[in-house]
């Protein structure tokens, strides 16, 4: 009995070979979902989809209210599985070979600077905070924290070493020594 190439099970394909994380997994069947819905199917053959399905995926999506960074994602991962399936030939030719999601739906970045008076407020909160554990723990303590990867004094000391030392690349920020500052 042949199997039946459906998008699901390209999917399932496609997540088996490339030893996909978790997080992947979940995003790209929540995708093959949204797919369905466009296709307003349960299941959709691989070879029924064409050019304009793809175009028209795009559309939908942002009838949906999809933002254009999520609209990318999804058109990104379609063009995945359908190359995939290409590569694999279980068809012919990927009807999202060619399409650029780039042109139509364009990347939003929505990066807000940080004012200066916040960055002082944010170093005059890490400095009270720094001065309590101090009179809590003891100052050894303290600086023992300083050098612990992962923790707050941690951070705050990456982020605030970052701001003062403009320019300095962040791998070489990674590799200062306490005793190099």
């Amino acid at each position: 009995q042949a199997e039946v190439n459906t998008i699901k099970n390209i999917a399932q394909k496609y997540i088996k070979v490339n030893h996909l994380k978790e997080e992947t997994i979940i995003s790209l069947n929540g995708i093959v979902k949204h797919f369905h819905s466009y296709m307003g199917k349960d299941e959709v053959l691989v070879d029924e989809v064409n050019k304009s399905h793809a175009i028209g995926f795009g559309r939908w999506c942002a009838e949906q209210g999809f933002k254009n960074n999520t609209i990318r994602t999804n058109i990104q991962k379609m063009k995945s599985l359908f190359t995939y399936a290409e590569e694999n030939e279980i068809i012919k030719s990927s009807p999202f070979k060619g399409y650029r999601e780039s042109k139509t739906f364009k990347a939003e970045n929505n990066k807000q600077s940080l004012t200066k008076e916040a960055f002082l407020l944010l170093r005059q909160f890490y400095l009270r905070d720094c001065i309590l554990y101090a009179e809590q723990k003891g100052e050894q303590k303290l600086q023992e924290k300083f050098l612990v990867v992962g923790n707050r004094y941690f951070a705050y000391n990456v982020f605030f070493m970052s701001f003062y030392m403009q320019g300095l690349a962040l791998i070489d920020l990674a590799k200062l020594k306490f005793e190099s500052i």
